[in-house]
């Protein structure tokens, strides 16, 4: 991409964003309670998405994609972990619509260890765009905890997914979505494996 700035590959040098991850992995105290306060038992999957509330998100494409997944039988369940000014318009009010409250959970927004316990809770973590942050900390975060990775090709994401390995990179559509999350929901195992190889990275 910098290349098709005028720049030649030999000035070109890639800076990863500080991460701390061995205080963050210090700060998980029981991800299994986090499963049990949300009362997911350990063979389905768990996916987790921390994110803002906000219109530019792409909230509506997931929503879209797990009405898509329930409706094919699978067993999973999806924590929303973050706030935000339009959590009602964005999140709680099309989740009510698209009859999801038994399969998706808002969280909230969670400090410090309760955080670092419920991101290393997820299966999978789903990060749909990339945000006011570019260098998507919370994916990062989610990664070095163990979760596989699930999001699309903008910006740094690519770079931090290894498709196949460590996640998957999938096209930004309903669709999509629906089908990754369903190939992770269907085999837990393979997913968790796959976290492990991202927490490895």
């Amino acid at each position: 991409q910098l290349e098709g700035l005028g720049l030649p590959a030999d000035r070109i040098a890639r800076i990863d964003p500080p991460l701390d991850v061995s205080k963050l992995r210090a700060e998980v105290a029981s991800p299994s309670a986090f499963r049990e306060e949300l009362g997911v038992p350990n063979d389905t999957c768990l996916f987790g998405i921390v994110a803002r509330l906000q219109r530019h998100r792409r909230y509506e494409m997931l929503w879209d994609a797990i009405a898509a997944l329930k409706a094919r039988g699978h067993r999973f369940h999806v924590a929303v972990l973050g706030r935000g000014t339009y959590q009602q318009e964005v999140g709680k009010d099309p989740v009510r619509r698209l009859g999801l409250d038994d399969v998706v959970t808002f969280a909230g927004y969670r400090r410090e260890s309760a955080y670092a316990s419920a991101v290393a809770a997820f299966d999978a973590q789903i990060f749909l765009v990339p945000g006011s942050d570019p260098t998507c900390r919370a994916l990062r975060e989610g990664l070095a905890l163990g979760a596989a990775g699930l999001t699309t090709r903008r910006g740094l994401l690519p770079s931090l997914v290894e498709d196949g390995q460590s996640g998957w990179l999938v096209d930004e559509t309903q669709e999509a979505f629906t089908d990754a999350m369903a190939r992770m929901a269907q085999d837990v195992e393979a997913t968790r494996a796959m976290g492990a190889e991202a927490s490895r990275l």
